[in-house]
């Protein structure tokens, strides 16, 4: 069985953020791919980590794992 480990654009991603600011998370994962759509989107409250492999998100949790 192989499994992709690229990650896919999201549908109303603006809409998603803003939904998982409202739950009080500050740091949110995104697909590489939907740049222009969270480039709109972003704001202070969110820190948007843009990746576009699977890799790359668990490189990312574990840099900030370490880091904080």
């Amino acid at each position: 069985i192989l499994i992709s480990l690229k990650m896919f654009q999201v549908r109303q991603l603006d809409r998603r953020i803003l939904e998982v600011s409202k739950l009080g998370f500050r740091t949110c994962i995104v697909p590489k791919v939907a740049q222009k759509a969270f480039k709109a989107c972003a704001d202070d409250t969110v820190k948007l980590i843009a990746c576009a492999t699977l890799q790359e998100v668990v490189s990312e949790i574990v840099l900030q794992s370490f880091s904080a």
